[in-house]
């Protein structure tokens, strides 16, 4: 942290580095992750196809599997302000408006993805409670709906830091993700 003008504030370097970091670890665990469900598959149907026999669970593992690669996307999508946008009727917009809509949209998506967060702890919750798991594997459920809730819950919080980062930005492109930071 440093003094500026008797205000408190985070280091610029210290706080994009973290951002990197973040960005570079979601990346490369969607990725792995990704690489591992592309390998479950692939064994799966040439087992299916030349031996007449599929990889044992491979479809539970895949189901838990593409989970967990989208919910840990969502984050870094966020992060890198990358979310589908359609810009049809904005361009013809005043500028005041757009750039109220550009603080506007992270709070409305923060209030809808900490709900969603909510939903999913709370399932994960009674997923643990009533033992649920994977019929072939009997591998218990909750572990991977808890990693989606905290990714919910941490996409949440980068929602929340963009909309205050919009909200400070008094010109220049207020089109940022957190990563320009």
């Amino acid at each position: 942290m440093s003094e500026t003008g008797g205000q408190t504030t985070l280091d610029r370097d210290a706080v994009t580095g973290a951002v990197r970091r973040l960005e570079r670890a979601l990346g490369g665990f969607a990725a792995l992750t990704l690489l591992v469900t592309m390998l479950i598959t692939l064994v799966d149907v040439l087992g299916r196809y030349f031996f007449s026999a599929p990889l044992p669970a491979g479809h539970e593992l895949t189901e838990l599997l593409v989970g967990v690669v989208v919910y840990t996307a969502i984050p870094l999508i966020t992060i890198r302000n990358q979310q589908i946008t359609i810009t049809l009727f904005s361009a013809r917009w005043p500028e005041w408006l757009r750039q109220l809509l550009l603080t506007i949209v992270p709070l409305f998506s923060a209030v809808v993805m900490g709900l969603l967060a909510w939903r999913l702890i709370v399932q994960a919750s009674k997923l643990a409670e009533f033992g649920s798991a994977t019929i072939y594997l009997q591998w218990s459920i909750y572990p991977f709906v808890y990693f989606m809730g905290i990714m919910a819950v941490l996409s949440t919080l980068i929602y929340l830091i963009l909309a205050i980062f919009r909200m400070k930005l008094s010109g220049g492109d207020a089109d940022v993700g957190v990563s320009a930071v």
